[in-house]
């Protein structure tokens, strides 16, 4: 059923309408047979109301659907086909080389940084997510214009490390024949 309904809240939707009427004064408090026809009455205009709904009329439940075979015999449900939330084998592989790629680059570079603590620790704070100026020099202890140069003198060392990766990718070493 659409919006969550299940068989026990049209129950209780039909329960609570049909008290509704009788506290209104609508519906005068009936035997018990007349209640039961009228409570069935009000749930059947529960169920036809969420039948005719417009998103009844565009959605396919996975019942409606074809089920699919597979070479071998077993048959599956068609929205099991679809992948799901989590990544597959080959995309966590990917995401692990890429991670280690990554810090690599970043021992690399922190190599390249040489003694300068300074830019050593402003490049920690950058790879943990801390950017601001002001957050920085909060968190290093050091005035805002100190981390200001720093981070010109950093910028300055990303452009040689860029230019040394460009080198390197374009060297290719001589191979014998």
């Amino acid at each position: 059923m659409p919006s969550g309904y299940d068989a026990s809240s049209i129950a209780v939707e039909a329960v609570a309408e049909v008290f509704g009427e009788v506290e209104a004064g609508s519906l005068v408090a009936p035997n018990l047979k007349e209640l039961k026809r009228i409570l069935r009455r009000c749930a059947r205009k529960i169920i036809n109301r969420l039948h005719h709904r417009m998103e009844n009329e565009v959605m396919v439940s996975e019942c409606d659907l074809h089920p699919f075979f597979k070479d071998y015999g077993e048959v599956i449900g068609a929205l099991e086909t679809f992948p799901g939330e989590e990544p597959d084998p080959a995309e966590v592989l990917m995401a692990k080389e890429d991670a280690a790629e990554f810090e690599q680059l970043k021992h690399q570079f922190k190599a390249l940084l040489d003694r300068d603590q300074l830019l050593k620790d402003l490049f920690a704070c950058l790879c943990a997510g801390i950017i601001k100026r002001e957050a920085i020099a909060r968190k290093l202890n050091l005035p805002v214009n100190a981390i200001k140069n720093a981070q010109e003198r950093l910028n300055r060392h990303v452009a040689e490390f860029k230019e040394q990766k460009k080198v390197y990718a374009g060297f290719v070493p001589n191979t014998p024949n």
